[in-house]
């Protein structure tokens, strides 16, 4: 047992025991016994070896209820972070180059592969011009895998995409599918259409020039 109020740790010490109650009260105010070894308020190693456990139980508890409420944490997330890039889009910016910064190897290295180059293609239909990738293999059946000028079948490029969607420019209203070298020129073509007739003439000047496909 400890010995009475008023006795010294070097008294404890001496008799052996292995608690003893001091005059003075601990950082937080206990009068109670302390361990003779350590001077340490009993009170006190009682309160701090409970707290571990108390925030043990905290995060188990807000596991629980992420576990339980996940759709809709996510969705509150997102909206949060939409509001906040409306807020302050300058540190929106700045939040993604320095993700991109930290993981450039890592997404370089993902992006270098053909079916992840293929897949950003596709997101980017359906985040801009809203088609889905079924819909594209749809306009691909109808086109019978062809390109919708050239009627010729086109080789995938760096994206692993062979036929890409051609869109009007002012009405960003989606069109059929082209190869590349009939894409680059729709786009031209809807910019100066005026040029068309004298392109024309000007290669009917030159038609020895001109090999034409079939001949």
């Amino acid at each position: 047992m400890p010995l009475r109020d008023g006795s010294s740790r070097a008294l404890a010490v001496a008799a052996g025991e292995k608690y003893y109650v001091s005059k003075t009260s601990c950082k937080r105010g206990h009068h109670t016994r302390r361990l003779t070894s350590s001077g340490s308020c009993v009170e006190c190693i009682r309160i701090t070896a409970g707290k571990p456990q108390r925030v043990l139980r905290k995060k188990e508890r807000a596991a629980i209820y992420e576990a339980e409420n996940l759709e809709a944490l996510r969705t509150r997330r997102r909206e949060l972070e939409a509001i906040r890039r409306l807020q302050n889009p300058s540190r929106a910016l700045q939040k993604g180059r320095r993700a991109y910064q930290k993981y450039r190897d890592r997404i370089s290295e993902r992006n270098r592969q053909p079916e992840n180059r293929s897949k950003r293609y596709f997101n980017t239909l359906r985040r801009q011009y809203g088609l889905t990738f079924e819909d594209y293999t749809k306009v691909l059946e109808e086109q019978k895998g062809l390109c919708a000028i050239c009627r010729q079948t086109a080789v995938p490029d760096k994206k692993g995409v062979g036929l890409h969607l051609d869109h009007n420019h002012q009405t960003n209203k989606p069109r059929g599918l082209l190869c590349r070298r009939c894409n680059t020129m729709t786009g031209f073509l809807e910019k100066h259409l005026n040029l068309v007739p004298s392109a024309i003439q000007y290669l009917l000047r030159y038609d020895s020039l001109v090999k034409i496909e079939g001949d």
